[in-house]
């Protein structure tokens, strides 16, 4: 068999600046068309592309190829990690040592995944990217906050940092604060690399003990959002003057995206020299597709990414940055529209909840469920509404969304139910989720 060889890889992050509109696009398309010739024998998509000939790859228009492939979630590949046959012969002809990495669970079932180790290290000459773009700079002492488990962010996180010369501060596990927070003193950190659930704790510990780390400058985040309440926090516990910046990637299809200082917080320029991106009504709801160009032992072809966004402009417009890649504006998660008494109802009331009432939002969690008569139940997992006898208010905030107010008022849901927040069911992961959907 053949051995697969992908496109060079860039040299260095910066490298995108000088690729116009066109010679990136071309780029783009090229790699495209390779994976697609590739995706048809391979035995883990070969069945998606079905209505799709090679003559057809070489020919027709990218769009409209791409039209012709569905959507899918990612799948999971411990068949091809334990069993030789197909796999294991597509591995042995693809260049570089297979390794296995897994997804948190957060957005769905927890799923194994393989690809190759030069592939996670091309795709963090993009992470890198993201972060000389987030203000990561070589003066910098990073620590990177990390857990436990078979994640590729950890070493894919360093080798990222290594480009942008900075000092890289390695923090194995988040939830040993008092040590951590020795470490981030001692060594006068100043920039913290973060999920951020995973600063939680240290939030806590820092407010609970009144220790300010005044030498902190910056966060970057991935992962999930950084919402203002916990931006107040780290004013607070930091500096009034610490700066933000942001990444974006899923262990699913690799590094996606980047902020420059010309986008708004939840505005992301697109890696168009490593992924094919688009933006799909799956559902009713225009939900992000990724393609990642640079991953042959095991496709990651259109995946959903259960995220909503919009065009904000495509690859050809010239940002400040420099870059001529597209640019996307994420309206949020899929999850975030969700079926209660039959009716799609936003959990937008819900999610705001913590900043209405002035809660921690890492001690809220509002559970969807459906009880043994299948009707549909929200419970309020919250100490702080119980203690400071908040029920009413809580209620009125939630039934702020008119759909929902009419699930409750016709008995299509059941009355909301308030309890305390330690009977609440741990989640999976460690993202931060105040909205749970236990019926998926």
């Amino acid at each position: 068999m053949k051995k697969v060889v992908s496109s060079p890889p860039l040299k260095s992050p910066g490298d995108f600046i000088s690729l116009a509109a066109g010679e990136l696009q071309q780029r783009q398309h090229s790699a495209l068309r390779a994976l697609l010739h590739h995706a048809m024998k391979h035995p883990l998509t070969k069945g998606r592309l079905a209505r799709i000939s090679s003559s057809m790859i070489d020919q027709e228009e990218i769009p409209k190829l791409m039209s012709l492939i569905q959507a899918a979630r990612s799948p999971d590949h411990t068949e091809a990690i334990v069993e030789e046959g197909e796999y294991g012969a597509f591995g042995r002809a693809t260049s570089g040592s297979p390794i296995v990495f897994s997804t948190g669970g957060t957005t769905g079932r927890p799923a194994m995944l393989l690809n190759t180790y030069e592939e996670t290290l091309r795709n963090a000459v993009f992470h890198a990217r993201g972060y000389m773009a987030a203000g990561i700079l070589p003066h910098h002492r990073v620590a990177s906050f990390g857990g436990s488990g078979t994640y590729a962010s950890e070493y894919c996180v360093y080798h990222a940092l290594s480009m942008t010369g900075c000092t890289i501060v390695p923090i194995n596990d988040f939830r040993l604060v008092e040590a951590n927070t020795a470490i981030l003193l001692n060594l006068k950190v100043n920039v913290l690399l973060t999920m951020p659930s995973e600063a939680y704790g240290l939030l806590d510990h820092l407010e609970k003990a009144n220790i300010v780390l005044p030498c902190m400058e910056r966060v970057v985040t991935g992962g999930e959002r950084l919402s203002e309440q916990m931006k107040e926090r780290m004013r607070q516990c930091f500096s009034p003057s610490v700066a933000f910046g942001s990444t974006f990637q899923t262990a699913d299809v690799g590094t996606i995206g980047y902020q420059c200082e010309e986008c708004r917080p939840n505005e992301y320029h697109l890696h168009s020299d490593l992924i094919y991106a688009e933006i799909e009504p799956i559902e009713d709801t225009p939900e992000l597709v990724i393609t990642n160009l640079d991953r042959m032992l095991m496709p990651a072809l259109k995946i959903r990414t259960g995220d909503r966004a919009e065009w904000v402009h495509l690859i050809g417009q010239r940002c400040s940055c420099g870059s001529m890649a597209g640019r996307i504006r994420l309206l949020g998660r899929t999850r975030d529209l969700v079926k209660i008494g039959g009716e799609k109802i936003s959990t937008d009331p819900m999610t705001r909840l913590p900043d209405r009432l002035g809660l921690r939002e890492h001690m809220l969690r509002i559970e969807i469920s459906t009880d043994d008569d299948g009707r549909d139940a929200i419970t309020i997992f919250s100490s702080e509404i119980l203690d400071r006898g908040l029920r009413d208010v809580a209620a009125k905030v939630l039934s702020s969304e008119p759909k929902l107010a009419q699930m409750l008022q016709e008995g299509r849901c059941r009355p909301l139910e308030f309890r305390p927040f330690s009977e609440a069911a741990t989640s999976e992961g460690y993202k931060n989720r105040v909205v749970v959907d236990v019926r998926r």
